[in-house]
C-alpha cells in the first residue's frame, strides 16, 4: 500500500538546503531494508528519492533517458 505524505512547509527554521536534502536522502537509502522501507522513511522526513540525486547527477541521468518513476532507462 502506497502512502502519500504531505511535505512540510519549506519556510522558517525547518527549511533544508539542497545539500542537506541530498545527504539526508542518501543516508536514508543506505539504511533502509528495501525500496518500500526507503520510500516510507523518506516520506516521513518530507524527502523524495529525487533528493538523493545531485543536480549534476540528475542532469546526467536525464541525458541517458532515466526519468523519475521509470525503470533503468526505459
Amino acid at each position: 500500500m502506497r502512502r502519500v505524505a504531505i511535505p512540510p512547509e519549506e519556510t522558517g527554521a525547518m527549511a533544508l538546503t539542497p545539500e542537506q536534502r541530498y545527504r539526508g536522502a542518501r543516508l536514508v537509502a543506505s539504511a533502509a531494508s528495501d525500496a518500500e522501507d526507503c520510500a516510507s522513511l523518506l516520506a516521513v522526513l518530507g524527502l523524495e528519492a529525487a533528493d538523493g540525486v545531485s543536480g549534476e547527477h540528475r542532469s546526467r541521468a536525464d541525458d541517458r533517458g532515466w526519468r523519475r518513476g521509470s525503470e533503468a532507462g526505459t
